[in-house]
């Protein structure tokens, strides 16, 4: 995969924002710049706006493009988390009921902690 990379100095850490094509496909907060070539696109820099717009309280939804990479269960569940409205928290067994296993929330949970699109998938 051809992936491009660039940062974004936010209120909560370094963030990492990694894009494939015109997709994002990794959105991590990280200790320091990594020996990277990076490369910024009108892409990077529409989700550093959202971002920035985000931390302002300006943005409660994003609306860049994603490429979940994982498991099918793992973007069944990140799909279901982006159903999420903003300011609400819901529970691993709702998430887990949402997408129909209700006996798979200890799964959705595990799903939940390889999210490789965090903020934007909440």
């Amino acid at each position: 995969m051809d992936e491009k990379y660039t940062y974004f100095n936010s209120p909560v850490g370094l963030i990492k924002i990694v894009y494939f094509k015109d997709y994002i496909t990794s959105i991590t907060i990280v200790d320091n710049y990594e020996n990277l070539v990076i490369e910024d696109s009108k892409l990077s820099d529409e989700v550093v706006k959202q971002l920035t717009e985000y931390f302002n309280g300006q943005r409660k939804v994003f609306n860049v493009p994603l490429m979940l990479n994982g498991t099918e269960f793992q973007k069944k569940v990140w799909r279901e988390l982006l159903n999420i409205p903003y300011g609400e928290t819901r529970s691993y067994k709702d998430i887990a009921i949402a997408i129909g296993n209700s006996k798979s929330y200890r799964a959705v949970g595990m799903a939940n902690n390889k999210n490789p699109i965090s903020i934007i998938v909440p």
